[in-house]
């Protein structure tokens, strides 16, 4: 590969002087994996004080009491609401733009030399503010991006790829000091190959609690988080309807743990209304950290079947955690989850159909769980020995020391 692109100087010798800035626009409340990295990485940098100052900037419509937890101070303002279709979308984003650079904008006469903004998520709209940022600041700041989203969609180059294109080559021309950082090394590849870049794989921060609580005798399938399409939350419905037609062992123990919160909640409230065979726990709201981790602890399977047009290379933050809790993740195939599965055997793979996640869950309710889970437990503890936040706040200090 030829020369990288966008290093700055060396701040082994600057970083305890310096401060470090965490933008987290997204932070509107204390479920889902943007507040517990959060929480979670800033814990372990303050511990660790090689910074002078960290400090995390939010939205305007975080909750108080996240903020006064974490002390953030709100740097966000009017966040721009989404709307379908291709110029409304366009404009959504431009709007967003302007989100992120007012934000990094509130930095302005206090940032200086060798200080580190940090965004833990980066598309084109987060490094497109930079570029108006760094356009009018001519200080020494060292970026930290976060690449998250593979630019292809099912396996071709997304309609909008080419503002991304776009967006990395004014980096390019600006030589803007920025360290790209990503979880996935699919897409760490797809990066580099297309834009000549040097990416950084670091661990998943969050590693999830194990609670005691009183198991039943439930077979629980749990699909968690918010309710999507390419969650594979369609596909679940499709198959669970299937299931309410059918007779097969141990029916009446399986219990289904739906998290309907999202895009399409109306549509799965009204539908699962219609199935009466099958024991469904429908919830219609977003789950504090506390209740998500016992909804996590209380599954047997969770569900992670998820469109591979999505999530080819894309991680999965609840595949992960139902690794680290010796859960049988059920996932689909040619996905990110499914390459991690390919070497370390920890999942159990089926056809994106909703014939086939019926017919494993059916299979699933006459099999051992125990055994199940004493096969992939050896895997699944290889995959997550390489995870946590120590791991990533160590690999992140050394990528800006590089």
């Amino acid at each position: 590969m030829s020369q990288k692109i966008f290093h700055g100087p060396n701040l082994r010798k600057h970083l305890k002087t310096n401060s470090f800035y965490y933008l987290e626009p997204d932070l509107k409340n204390a479920g889902g994996h943007t507040y517990i990295s959060c929480k979670l990485i800033l814990e372990e940098l303050k511990s660790r004080k090689k910074f002078h100052n960290i400090n995390l900037l939010i939205p305007d419509d975080c909750p108080d009491e996240i903020k006064k937890e974490l002390s953030g101070t709100v740097a966000f303002f009017k966040r721009p609401n989404f709307h379908q279709g291709y110029v409304k979308r366009l404009i959504h984003d431009l709007l967003v733009i302007k989100f992120i650079y007012r934000g990094i904008y509130s930095l302005n006469n206090i940032l200086k030399n060798g200080d580190v903004i940090y965004l833990n998520t980066a598309m084109w709209m987060h490094l497109f503010a930079i570029i108006i940022f760094k356009a009018l600041n001519r200080n020494d700041i060292k970026f930290v991006a976060t690449l998250r989203l593979s630019i292809e969609f099912d396996g071709k180059s997304s309609k909008r790829a080419f503002l991304q294109d776009f967006t990395f080559m004014l980096l390019r021309l600006m030589k803007i000091n920025i360290v790209f950082v990503t979880d996935s090394n699919l897409l760490k590849r797809e990066y580099e190959e297309r834009y000549n870049i040097d990416v950084k794989t670091l661990p998943i921060p969050h590693i999830p609690k194990k609670n005691t609580y009183l198991k039943s005798n439930n077979i629980t399938v749990s699909s968690l988080g918010p309710a999507r399409g390419y969650k594979g939350s369609l596909k679940l419905l499709q198959a669970l309807r299937i299931l309410d037609k059918r007779k097969f062992k141990n029916k009446e123990r399986l219990f289904i743990v739906f998290h309907i919160f999202g895009e399409i909640q109306n549509y799965l409230q009204s539908e699962l209304e219609t199935i009466n065979s099958i024991q469904i726990k429908a919830l219609n709201l977003p789950r504090s950290l506390h209740e998500y981790e016992l909804d996590l602890n209380m599954s047997d399977i969770i569900f992670c079947a998820y469109d591979k047009k999505m999530y080819a290379k894309n991680t999965s933050g609840i595949f992960f955690e139902a690794c680290a809790l010796n859960k049988i993740p059920l996932i689909s195939a040619n996905t990110w989850a499914a390459t991690i599965n390919e070497k370390y055997n920890c999942a159990r793979v089926v056809a994106y159909s909703a014939e086939r996640i019926a017919e494993e869950i059916q299979t699933l309710c006459t099999l051992s769980l125990k055994n199940i889970k004493r096969e992939l437990c050896n895997g699944q503890r290889k995959f997550v020995s390489a995870h946590g936040c120590e791991k990533y706040c160590s690999m992140l200090l050394l990528a800006l020391e590089d």
